[in-house]
This record gives C-alpha cells, structure tokens and sequence, in this order.
C-alpha cells in the first residue's frame, strides 16, 4: 500500500525549457571558433595535404576519466597519430563548453551558486542539442560532467550557498532531465531532504527520490550506462562514495516510514521497494547503520535507536532458529569474517527460540559452533558445549567431534605457554574419556579429530597411542592432514615432509589438503627456499589442488620478500593483475589476503602496502570493520601502536564504537604498556552515554593479565571494578578464576553471591 501510495504522489519538478536563441546567446563565440566536426572532400588537413577521395573524416573521440580509447588507430600515411593524456577531450564543442562550466563552478562563491547553476544547465542543454550532428557518444558526454556536478553538490550543501528559488532537489532533476544524474546525486538529494528533519515528510521525500531514481535507472541505464550510472569515478571516491549507500538509507527510511505512519512493515514490500528478489539481500543491520555513520548523518541517532529495535522486534518475530534463513545468515557471518554479526544473530536466536516456542535443535547449535571454530572464537564453542551438556545430558558425536576440535585447533594452541599446553592435552584427554564413558564410538572422523588436536599440541606420542589402540578404525586422509599440520604448526617441516611420502607411499590414492600444501608453502616462503615454493606450486597444479586465499596469501607474501630481496619496490598492482583470475577481490578476500600476511607478523609490511592499495582503490575497503579490525589488531600485535591508535579512532568515529574493539584495545596493550591500556578502559567507562560499557571479556583479560604479573593491588582493584560494573553475566572463565581468588582477596558480598551461583 504504501508503495502505490508513493507512486502516486511521486513529483516531477519542472525545468526551465531554454530555447535555442538563449542558448545561441550564450555559446555563439564558442561556435563560432570551433570547426565542424567532418570535413568535405577537397578540404586540406592539418598538414597542408588534401585528404583522398572517398575517405571519412575521422570521427572526434572524447577521452574522460575512466573512458580510455581501446588503441590508436593509423593515420592515412601509416604513422601512428601522438598518444593524447587521459582527460584531453578532442571535441572542441565539448572541451571549450565543459571548461566554461567548469571555472564558473569550481570559482562560485555561496553568492553565484545560482548562476553556476544556469551556466551548467544552459551548457548541457545547448551540447545535447548538438550532440547528434557532433556524433557525441551519451556515456562519453555524461562522464565529462561527472566531476563538474560532484564539485557543484559540496558547494550546494555547504552553509555559505545562496540558491534562491532553488533546492538540490530541483537542481537533481536538471541533471535526470539532461541524463547526467548519477547515483551520487540521488544520494546527496537524499542526505539534504533528511538532514536536520528526520520525520515523516522527509521520509517521503527520500523514498520519492528513490523512486525517481529506479526510474532514471530503467530510462537512461540500458546497456554500459546501466554501470556509468553507479560507477565510482575518480571525483566520487575522493568522496568516500559507495553505491550501495543510497539502497541502505532507503532501507533505513522505509522501516522508519513505518513506525512514523503506523504501518505494518512487510518484507515484501521493502524487496519491492528496494527491487530485489531475494530476503538474503535486504541491507543488514549493521550495513544500514554503517551507512548512515559514513554519511556522518549525526541527527539520526534517536531514530537508528527506534530503528535498531524495530530491525531486532523483526528478526525474532519471524525468525525460525533452526530455518534456511538463519542457516543462510550463519554462514554470511563466516564468509564476511564477522564474529560480531555471528554474536548478534546468535543471541537473536536463543531470544527467538523462547519467544516463539521453538527449541534450538542439536544439528543448529553445530552450524553455531563450527561457525566460532571458523571465526576463531574457541572459547564460545566451549561455553555453548557445556550449555548443551547441562541442558541435554547426552551430546551427539557431532558436537563432542566440534568441541575438541576447538579445544586442540592449531590457531587456539599455537599461543599457549607450556603449562598452559600441558593443561589442555589433560582437557583433551578427558573430554575423549568422557564422550566414550557417554556411550559414544569412536570412529574415523572422531579419531580424525583427536588425533588433530594432540598434534598441534605437539603430543605425537598420544597420536601414536590413540591410533594404536583404535587400529580397527580406519585411517582416513583426514587423520593424516591433521598429522601433517600438526608437524607443520610445530616447526617439524622435515618429519612433515618424511611423513608426507610416507603416506603416499602407502595410500596411491592420498592427496594432501590444500591447508596442508600452504602449510609447505609458508615455510619454504619464509625460510626462503624459492626453489621449493615453485615445487610446491608445480606439484599442487600437477595433482589438482585447489588453491585458496590462503595460497594467494602466501604466494603475495613471498612476492613481497623475492622483491625486497633485490632490492626492488614490489608492484601492488601487477601483482594483484596477475592473480585476479585466481580469487575475487571482494571485500572478504581483501580481509582474509591482509589478515594472513599480517597474522604472527609474517610480513606486515605486505599487509600495510596491500592495506593502503585498497583503501585508495575503493572508499568501501577503507569503512570494512573486519578489515579495519584486522589492521589495528596486526599493529598492536607486531607494528605500530601510534597506527593502531589512529585506526581505532578512525574506527571509532566513523563506523561502529562498541566493547569489543575496546576490549581488544585494552587486551593488547596490557602486556605491553599497562598505563596506556588502563587509560583505554577509563575512556571505555565514559562511553556509558552511548550504551558501550565494558563487559566480562574486559575484566577477564585485566584479571588475568594482573594475576599473570603477580600485582596484587591491581587484583584487588579490578575485583573492586566487577562488582561495580554489577554485570548481567559473567560468562564461564571469569568466575571460574574469581572463585581461585576468594580465599586470598576480598570480595564484595553482591559478586560474592554472583560467583558462587554461577559455580552451583
């Protein structure tokens, strides 16, 4: 309904029709000194020769921004005609105009934005009037004007502009009726009608503007225009421009239509709004949000509130656990690399699942577990297993395989001290004994995985035991990946390689992992073995392992070093060239190539340049948490904590203050400069206003990191700091390490009762 209701009411501002005589006023001293654009037989050339019988002129080509010619053509007498820059514009019409349109705008003060205004409109009018006698190609046209306008809409919008009778929205349509509009306008049209008025009007008056964009797309986006129109010229990325923002304010809007006009939100009608087809693309929470931080639309904090718990009310309303769409929005989780998306939708889950009656099966909380294994958040699949214990009594194999595979994951183990090691082969080794006591088999996969886990605690003598005594289970090409990262995790290259030809030897049929062959690969990479990482290379293609981002990531950190080597500056973008066809080069990828390089420092200087080469690509790489995150947790861990500073204001400021990059912030520090990182946690308490407070992730890693130092003072403190901050939930390793302390420190009566609950 309220679709149609739009559609109606849907204006069409009027523009001004210049007549011919005023536009002829205006430009006649440019048409006079430009020559027609087809010379006629007999005429002379530029060098004095007469051009031959029966040869066409040579058609003008405009030469704009991103419309590069697709090779020079010969002239008559075979000489290849001089190479002209990027911008130079070979229409003199086009050129001598734009130019004019161009210093009036870029020269205007508040006072003669109108006039800029004028000139730009009388310009565009008179070279479409010409357009088809000078065969100016649209696309070619369009682009000329692209940065003229992005320059005329920051004037527009800023305090000093006088427009008189005129609005940016009526200035927006000149530039649809001229097609010369670009998403970018319909955005910034957007921003002015909600900036300072978020009510109902001006949502209407957003959604309008979308509407008269869908319809601008379908008139002028036919064919290469349908990209023109939302491609990132060069003017639109100095500007932090994302095509997609302009869809997610509209979503915003729309949800916010409906509260403020009191009807039913149908996600329906918002795919019908936003024109597509499937519910997985309607804009995230987090998407929507991220938006409207980048646009820096301030105004909108109490209504991204209302929106935020409408979004929420909407999820758990008709959200199914254990459905398709959840499953689908799991794996979106992994795939972005986004741990907090994964802890949001979680949550929605379980409140889901109580508000709706519908019990989280077995199999959902495995698709939830192996998602935290995938992410790295070892310590959530924990927590969820011990719920399940408490809850069902009777885990399948499934969950038993998943929660020791996080337990024993080369990622979770490779950081633990000796004592710390030593404590979680005993949690292995009576997780195994539990699980079998429950009546549970062992068979290949599980073996597979315990197998796995005393690996990469470098237990080989448990891996030998376990495969003794279980030899009636069959040996499985994933009992011996996991034997061959174990080694490989543990700096056993030669044994690794040993076992490697033992296996084949015994198994024609065995191919080792592609996580395996990366293993190889860094090694050779960062011992410097070049022979060996083109061995590797040549007998992954041989024997048809996949390569993933992992290898690329590799393969760019070798690059890098090979360079560096000789002396030479790596080339980031002939590099990235000759890997395309290999990997997408999305935002995920980005994140997974630039986290792998400057994972345990391996070559963080790699991750830098490729960091900057995308963030000066694209604006959008620049506002990715994920990859925002990875860059500042690289910093502190192995480069700069002045960068890692600067990052999290950015991060901050412009995308999403929330605990966890505080808690990260205070993590990292603690062990490196204690001072700095209590200063962290200050400001986090004063972030209370903006609901960001610290939870029991903070007080856990400064509990731990005092404990571990032996400070007694700061341990009484930070107890003295949990009791204060009265938390909702504790988790399970904070009061497990409370309980230890009791008897040594006070505790205040209110965490007291806390802790020991918790232990019941």
């Amino acid at each position: 309904m309220l679709l149609s209701v739009l559609a109606r009411g849907l204006p069409r501002a009027a523009v001004q029709a210049l007549r011919s005589a005023a536009l002829g006023a205006r430009w006649s001293s440019v048409s006079a000194q430009t020559q027609p654009s087809h010379t006629s037989q007999g005429e002379q050339n530029g060098n004095g020769h007469k051009r031959q019988n029966g040869q066409s002129a040579r058609k003008d080509k405009v030469e704009v921004n991103s419309q590069a010619q697709n090779g020079d053509k010969n002239t008559s007498n075979g000489a290849r005609p001089a190479r002209r820059g990027r911008n130079h514009i070979s229409n003199r019409k086009v050129r001598d105009i734009s130019t004019q349109v161009k210093q009036s705008v870029s020269t205007a003060s508040g006072a003669e934005i109108g006039e800029a205004i004028d000139i730009l409109e009388e310009g565009i009018s008179y070279l479409r009037e010409i357009q088809a006698a000078e065969q100016i190609p649209d696309d070619l046209l369009y682009s000329v004007f692209q940065p003229i306008t992005a320059d005329l809409f920051d004037k527009i919008q800023s305090d000093e502009a006088v427009l008189g009778q005129r609005t940016i929205g009526l200035v927006l349509t000149m530039l649809v009726t001229h097609k010369i509009a670009h998403n970018f306008h319909f955005l910034k049209a957007a921003e002015a009608a909600i900036k300072g008025k978020p009510n109902l009007e001006a949502y209407t008056e957003v959604l309008q503007i979308w509407l008269t964009y869908l319809e601008y797309t379908k008139e002028v986006g036919v064919g290469r225009m349908n990209f023109v129109i939302k491609l990132p010229f060069t003017a639109y990325k100095e500007r932090n421009f994302d095509s997609r923002d302009l869809q997610n304010l509209t979503y915003f809007v729309y949800v916010m239509h409906c509260l403020e006009s009191g009807v039913d939100y149908s996600v329906k009608d918002a795919m019908k709004l936003l024109q597509i087809l499937e519910t997985s693309r309607v804009p995230e929470k987090f998407h929507v949000t991220g938006t409207i931080r980048r646009l820096q639309l301030g105004e909108l904090k109490d209504a991204v509130a209302l929106y935020e718990k409408k979004i929420n009310d909407i999820n758990t309303k008709a959200m199914d656990p254990n459905g398709t769409f959840v499953a689908q929005r799991i794996q979106n989780a992994i795939t972005q690399n986004n741990p907090v998306m994964l802890n949001t939708l979680f949550e929605q889950m379980k409140t889901a699942s109580v508000t709706n009656e519908i019990a989280i099966t077995e199999p959902t909380f495995n698709r939830v577990m192996n998602a935290y294994i995938e992410l790295h958040r070892f310590d959530e699949v924990v927590d969820i297993f011990r719920d399940l214990l408490a809850s069902k009594g009777n885990p399948s194999v499934a969950t038993w395989d998943l929660v020791i595979k996080a337990m024993g994951h080369p990622s979770h183990v490779k950081d633990l001290s000796g004592p710390e090691k030593k404590q979680m082969v005993e949690n292995v080794e009576n997780t195994v004994k539990t699980m079998l006591a429950s009546g549970v088999e062992m068979n290949a996969r599980t073996l597979a995985v315990v197998v796995g886990a005393f690996a990469s605690l470098n237990r080989f003598d448990l891996v030998d035991e376990y495969l003794k005594e279980y030899k009636s289970v069959p040996v499985v090409h994933l009992t011996r990946n996991n034997i061959l990262l174990g080694l490989l995790s543990n700096k056993r290259t030669s044994e690794a390689e040993a076992k490697l030809k033992e296996f084949s030897a015994k198994d024609s049929s065995y191919v080792p992992s592609t996580n395996v062959m990366n293993g190889f690969l860094a090694h050779y990479v960062d011992t410097g073995n070049n022979d060996a990482v083109e061995g590797i290379l040549t007998y992954m293609k041989q024997n048809g392992i996949e390569e993933n981002v992992a290898t690329m990531t590799t393969f760019i950190s070798y690059y890098f070093k090979m360079y560096r080597s000789k002396g030479m500056v790596p080339d980031v973008s002939a590099l990235l060239a000759q890997l395309k066809n290999s990997i997408p080069y999305n935002q995920f990828t980005v994140t997974t190539i630039i986290d792998g390089l400057a994972k345990d420092g391996v070559n963080l200087e790699a991750a830098r340049t490729m960091f900057e080469h995308f963030c000066k690509e694209n604006s959008r790489f620049k506002y990715n948490m994920g990859l925002l995150t990875t860059m500042i947790r690289a910093e502190l861990d192995f480069g700069s904590v002045a960068s890692a500073e600067d990052l999290f204001e950015f991060y901050v400021a412009n995308l999403r203050n929330d605990t966890r990059l505080w808690n990260m912030m205070i993590a990292a520090l603690l062990p490196k400069q204690e001072k700095l990182a209590l200063n962290y946690y200050n400001r986090l308490l004063e972030q209370a206003p903006f609901k960001v407070k610290p939870n029991y992730y903070t007080y856990y890693f400064m509990l731990d990191h005092f404990v571990k130092s032996g400070n007694n003072q700061r341990i009484q403190w930070t107890l003295d700091e949990i009791a204060k901050a009265d938390l909702s939930e504790l988790g399970g390793s904070l009061p497990r390490m409370i309980s230890r302390l009791r008897l040594k420190f006070e505790l205040a009566p209110t965490l007291k009762e806390k802790v020991t609950q918790k232990s019941l």
